[in-house]
């Protein structure tokens, strides 16, 4: 019951409902450990709640987020198995920290991707934990929301690293439009740090060639392959617009 009331307060959409929900996850862990084995939390009530964290726009929801993560792996290494974190977990988890925007959010979203990949590695398809195209699009995106120096470089290991899954017959790490726009938008993202570092004209004029030609580069895969049949590549609205601005930017810079 108590598993229910904490999901519905993660799901709530109100102001604070992931604090809440955590406080009542909190004390059903108190209730738990000193012998109400009813209270037991499990994987499905950790998850509500760190999804809400990523969908709360709070400050420090990617950290509490990721607090909470980490408890769950530390309760499944003590035995724990009802709160073994799955895929939709970590994704959350990572979600969490691609909207936060924060510098170092795409390496941190990186380390959780590595151990699903790890979990994935050691326990398999029965393991009910798996790395998805969503898992590498969420760590495109905290890439490009976190503003690295890398980002687009980063982005485009884990295209490939999706394609390269594909080609071996993982349809779940398919590569789609979301993406590739989000790889679009991690190149962007690289431009304007560089440009913020002030490098020499000719440097700065380099590399915003480079991005827009990446970007543009990108945005004819996923035309090409849209129709070439693959619906899942459609380019949408932000994709044009965001490769659109992207050359302008570089026109303006040139004239």
């Amino acid at each position: 019951a108590f598993n229910t009331v904490v999901n519905a307060a993660a799901r709530s959409r109100e102001p604070k409902c992931a604090d809440w929900a955590a406080s009542i996850l909190e004390r059903m862990e108190h209730l738990y450990n000193a012998g109400h084995k009813e209270m037991q939390p499990d994987a499905l009530t950790f998850g509500a709640i760190i999804n809400a964290y990523a969908n709360s726009g709070e400050e420090d929801a990617s950290d509490r987020a990721a607090q909470l993560l980490q408890h769950m792996e530390s309760l499944y290494q003590f035995g724990y198995e009802g709160v073994k974190p799955n895929t939709f977990v970590y994704n959350s988890c990572m979600n969490a920290l691609a909207k936060s925007g924060k510098k170092g959010s795409g390496e941190r979203a990186e380390h959780f991707l590595k151990i699903l990949e790890q979990m994935y590695e050691e326990q398999g398809e029965d393991g009910g934990v798996k790395p998805d195209v969503i898992s590498y699009s969420t760590v495109i995106n905290a890439h490009a929301n976190g503003g690295g120096e890398d980002a687009g470089q980063r982005a485009d290991v884990f295209l490939k690293k999706m394609e390269q899954l594909y080609i071996k017959g993982d349809n779940a790490a398919k590569p789609n439009a979301i993406a590739y726009t989000a790889a679009i938008k991690a190149w962007i993202s690289t431009g304007k740090r560089r440009e913020s570092n002030k490098e020499t004209a000719n440097e700065e004029e380099d590399y915003l060639k480079t991005i827009a030609t990446r970007a543009e580069e990108l945005m004819m895969r996923m035309c090409l392959q849209y129709l070439a049949g693959d619906r899942s590549m459609k380019p949408s609205k932000v994709t044009f617009d965001l490769v659109s601005e992207t050359l302008r930017g570089v026109n303006d810079h040139l004239l």
